[in-house]
């Protein structure tokens, strides 16, 4: 199967361009510690990043459902100044994400980022991470008035650069980059290296299944 027919390629930032667990995780824990929580995180820390993928505030109540509403704010700006502060030396960039990008780009394919992260520590990891370049990059606060879901981020790049629906493919690593794509009208690639159970995406009968990101050069 081959990828040759897709002009725009938009991808999921962690668990798919990046391994961010590590870096997330040490935050996450330090960030409940000075609110007052114990750390819920450095004696689990690999059973912690199923975690991993949604918005902050999701995050933090999966990982202790018993919190308040104002507990979770509380951990969540916590966290925000630790990650946002961070130099990221404990992310790294999966196998295969350079060459990927840089293929793509020779060939004149263009490429967008749609995270659940906020966008300063997107773009700060775009930049020390050298990733890209990107056409887009929409993130959790991208509308200053809402956070936006991630088929509405799909929405936003769709209508922004007015792209052509067969032309679109969204690559991502979790259910709701899958779930995403369908309901906006654009097939996808589900990345199984990332932090949601293989046999869940599988379920959802992705158009293109890869182990990593690496695999898809193969496929061009």
């Amino acid at each position: 199967m081959t990828l040759e027919y897709y002009s725009h390629f938009i991808f999921d930032l962690d668990g798919t361009l990046i391994d961010s667990a590590d870096e997330v995780l040490s935050c996450l824990g330090k960030a409940f510690e000075l609110s007052g929580h114990r750390n819920p995180i450095s004696a689990n820390l690999n059973v912690m990043k199923k975690f991993i993928g949604p918005p902050l505030d999701k995050i933090i109540s999966s990982i202790n459902p018993s919190l308040s509403p104002q507990e979770i704010v509380a951990i969540a700006k916590e966290f925000k100044t630790l990650y946002d502060n961070s130099d990221y030396t404990k992310t790294s960039v999966f196998e295969g994400v350079s060459p990927l990008l840089e293929t793509l780009h020779s060939r004149g394919i263009y490429t967008y980022i749609a995270t659940n992260k906020r966008e300063f520590p997107t773009r700060k990891i775009i930049e020390i991470k050298k990733l890209g370049p990107f056409r887009d990059v929409v993130c959790l606060d991208s509308s200053k008035s809402v956070s936006l879901t991630k088929t509405q981020m799909l929405e936003t790049v769709v209508r922004k650069w007015s792209l052509h629906l067969p032309e679109v493919i969204m690559v991502g690593d979790s259910r709701s980059d899958l779930l995403a794509a369908r309901e906006v009208g654009i097939h996808s690639v589900a990345v199984l290296q990332g932090y949601d159970e293989s046999s869940s995406l599988l379920e959802l009968k992705p158009n293109f299944v890869v182990n990593g990101v690496v695999d898809l050069l193969e496929m061009l």
